[in-house]
């Protein structure tokens, strides 16, 4: 399945279309779109003035409109049916009132949406733009998505922020390169085909042709190194052993197979664990008499696997959400602390300056 997301600068739409052939799309997000005309029947189009976002798939994919109580602008859901069913939420801000305010905006509204999701489309915005002293932050609302099990396609092995390719040139500069676009996909979207590609968790399932990798370029893997989306899981030490069976090796110790192996298993234990915890917060609002203290801890619980994994955003973001629930939680003022690059002393302090 290819996604593909443009912002087209308006003009005549069929011929956007033509030139988007080319890349031979499944499912495709134009921003900055006219409206369809009636030659155009398979095009969802969203927006308030005369341009927007439109949103169009080719076969065996579909699209259509989701029920909306109040339509939220910016951030516009589709449904999308097929070999792969999932919500596409088509994505060009501009201010209302602010770009940022208008993304996060729309996560909100639509944080209720369960299944599997993709974000795509023209965010307007970067990490780079994020002001220290700013009381909202693009790097929130990434980490938002991340805290969500979304990736950024580019962004996979990737920091955000001081990208090498530019999506947007600043009135046609090439002076005042930007990267805008965006495209949030499932990370175990990935990690179930990579796991299908060496036969599964045994490895004697049939095997399944190797998935595009979801950066843009690629590193080869040199045999005795770790392949570089691997480094931050610090060499899979926490996993224990994964690739025997019948009490032999199955691959080759310190093999590409065996390491790969060994990292699907990890990734998919930990997407497994967030997914199960995620199924917990739903519960939240049903009054049970513990659900404020239980949500809490699955918030910590959460927020603990994202910084094993590295994500230090995600995870301040998950213990924040804990000690919003309960701001006296010890674990998950220490570890938002931590992982926000403070010192625990500061939560210590503040806990004593505000003891009577």
């Amino acid at each position: 399945m290819r996604i593909a997301t443009w912002n087209c600068a308006r003009g005549p739409l069929a011929k956007k279309r033509a030139a988007l052939d080319a890349l031979d799309p499944d499912i495709v997000v134009l921003t900055e779109a006219p409206v369809p005309g009636p030659d155009m029947p398979d095009v969802l189009w969203f927006g308030e003035r005369r341009l927007g976002v439109a949103i169009y798939a080719k076969p065996p994919f579909r699209v259509t409109r989701t029920r909306q109580v109040r339509p939220i602008p910016c951030v516009y859901p589709a449904k999308v049916t097929g070999p792969t069913a999932f919500t596409i939420f088509g994505v060009w801000t501009w201010p209302a009132p602010t770009y940022k305010a208008a993304f996060l905006n729309g996560l909100d509204a639509y944080g209720h949406v369960r299944g599997p999701r993709v974000f795509a489309g023209d965010f307007n915005g970067n990490v780079d733009f994020d002001k220290t002293r700013g009381r909202t932050k693009w790097s929130d609302g990434f980490a938002q998505l991340h805290s969500q099990g979304l990736v950024s396609a580019y962004h996979r092995d990737r920091p955000l922020g001081r990208e090498a390719d530019p999506t947007h040139y600043f009135q046609w500069r090439q002076d005042r390169p930007f990267h805008l676009d965006y495209c949030f996909v499932p990370r175990r979207w990935h990690l179930d085909r990579v796991l299908r590609s060496i036969g599964g968790v045994t490895g004697s399932d049939e095997r399944t042709e190797a998935p595009t990798p979801l950066r843009c370029d690629t590193k080869p893997f040199e045999r005795g190194t770790v392949p570089e989306r691997d480094v931050r899981f610090d060499t899979f030490k926490h996993t224990g052993d994964y690739d025997t069976a019948d009490g032999e090796d199955r691959f080759p110790k310190d093999s590409y197979e065996s390491l790969r192996l060994r990292f699907i298993r990890t990734q998919r234990d930990e997407v497994d664990a967030i997914e199960a915890f995620e199924r917990e917060l739903t519960s939240e609002g049903d009054g049970h008499l513990y659900g404020r203290e239980c949500c809490a801890n699955t918030w910590y619980a959460i927020g603990a696997l994202r910084l094993r994994q590295g994500d230090r955003e995600a995870a301040t973001a998950a213990f924040r959400e804990a000690v919003r629930r309960i701001p006296g939680h010890p674990l998950a003022r220490g570890s938002a602390c931590r992982s926000a690059g403070g010192h625990s002393d500061r939560v210590r302090n503040r806990s004593r300056a505000a003891d009577p």
